[in-house]
């Protein structure tokens, strides 16, 4: 579990955080299956999905920030600018909205899912922000 699934940039603080969580739904797992008496077969094949579900919001969270530097090697998601532009947009309205900054805290700290970030209420906002400032959004990546 943990690194020996994925490793994370160490300046993002959620290696320990990811291995508590796989830790949480591998005991969730254990005690399912002792309540049905199922047993341990085909138990990893249940797991390692559900893992990395847990490592991939890290991972995708912490690497494309990190993307977003040139020094940084490693091949880019070919949405890289799309996904800069939004979050650059998410931390703009951060700034002004309590709400949203406690919701980017709850991300970062693995909480809640990435995938809350574009729930429909909040992407409204964020593509009404990039409208009225498109200017504001147009990012270079490394690979321009």
């Amino acid at each position: 579990m943990g690194d020996a699934i994925a490793s994370f940039n160490p300046v993002w603080g959620q290696g320990m955080s990811v291995a508590a969580l796989q830790v949480q739904a591998f005991q969730e797992m254990l005690t399912e299956r002792g309540q049905e008496e199922q047993g341990l077969g085909g138990l990893a094949m249940t797991f390692f999905p559900k893992a990395a579900e847990i490592a991939d919001n890290a991972w995708t969270f912490a690497a494309n920030i990190d993307l977003s530097y040139p020094q940084t090697e490693g091949d880019r998601p070919p949405d890289l600018k799309k996904q800069r532009a939004y979050f650059a947009a998410v931390d703009a309205l951060a700034s002004d909205d309590p709400e949203i900054q406690r919701l980017l805290i709850e991300v970062g700290n693995l909480c809640k899912p990435l995938s809350s970030l574009n729930e429909e209420l909040l992407r409204s906002r964020v593509l009404e922000e990039q409208r009225r400032h498109p200017d504001k959004y147009n990012f270079r990546v490394p690979s321009d």
